[in-house]
């Protein structure tokens, strides 16, 4: 799925993802997986609660722009991250 306000057309995957928060902390000089940033978040890290806020809004926004398209009466949302 692409995201329709990102100004490249990313797909969600590669805003959204656990891959995608590993490659945003290595780009912040945190060399860890997506696992490794939930857990800096919960110990209150900001740099790794602002990834994973970013990532929900990607998350969110798609799933809006789904919404508007198609008016589905849920959305199951599946799959891990790390």
């Amino acid at each position: 799925m692409l995201v329709g306000d990102h100004p490249d057309g990313q797909r969600l995957e590669d805003l959204a993802s656990g891959g995608a928060l590993a490659r945003r902390a290595a780009e912040l000089g945190h060399w860890t997986d997506a696992v490794g940033v939930f857990r800096a978040a919960g110990e209150g890290q900001h740099w790794a609660e602002v990834l994973i806020a970013r990532s929900a809004e990607h998350i969110a926004g798609s799933l809006a722009s789904l919404q508007m398209a198609v008016d589905p009466g849920c959305f199951i949302v599946g799959g891990g991250i790390g």
